[in-house]
């Protein structure tokens, strides 16, 4: 039988998993379900904020970079077996080889309208005051193909976001995040051919 929707998500996240809490408890999310967390950071907020939502969360080490570090973080995702990988708030870099053995599977939200405010250090916060900065009306979230360059790959989902009124920085990041989650809800249940482009 064809599946028509990805059902089965992973997220990899550093923060505090706000967005998968989103994702999790939106009554929308008939069809797909977040069925494991995986975070780099020890004390992450993800990690008791999953233990809630009754999702299993594992804690991968990342600092070192090396091949046992990308091995473990590839053997923690198969265990959960999903059909695609969401990075929620997930800062690390993904290794090559993890891209490669997940070729096509691993996708990453960004709070602008790429290729606009991308690249190394341009994430959360850094985002929303570039965007401030340079008077933009006109804000925005992508979701895009995760390879090996920053915020370069396959843009797969965009969605523009009015932000005339703001008169802060903090603003702007309040009404991206808030967008952001919704936007990602309705991604989620989209035909997996949308997300692959098969």
């Amino acid at each position: 039988m064809q599946i028509i929707k990805p059902t089965r998500w992973v997220a990899l996240a550093s923060g505090e998993g706000t967005t998968i809490e989103a994702l999790q408890n939106s009554k929308e999310r008939i069809g797909y379900s977040i069925v494991g967390v995986i975070t780099d950071r020890e004390n992450a907020g993800v990690i008791a904020r999953a233990n809630k939502l009754g999702i299993e969360c594992r804690f991968v080490s990342m600092k070192s970079k090396n091949d046992n570090s990308s091995k473990e973080l590839i053997a923690a995702i198969e265990q959960f077996k999903p059909e695609l990988i969401l990075l929620a708030g997930f800062l690390r870099k993904v290794d090559p080889m993890v891209l490669n053995h997940f070729k096509g599977q691993i996708f990453n939200s960004h709070p602008s309208l790429l290729p606009k405010y991308g690249g190394q250090g341009m994430y959360g916060s850094n985002v929303h005051k570039k965007v401030f900065e340079n008077g933009d009306k006109i804000a925005g979230v992508t979701v895009h193909e995760v390879n090996e360059e920053f915020d370069k790959g396959r843009i797969v989902f965009q969605e523009e976001i009015d932000v005339s009124q703001c008169k802060s920085w903090e603003q702007i990041e309040e009404i991206t995040k808030e967008s952001e989650k919704n936007f990602l809800v309705k991604c989620l249940n989209r035909k997996k051919v949308e997300w692959t482009g098969g």
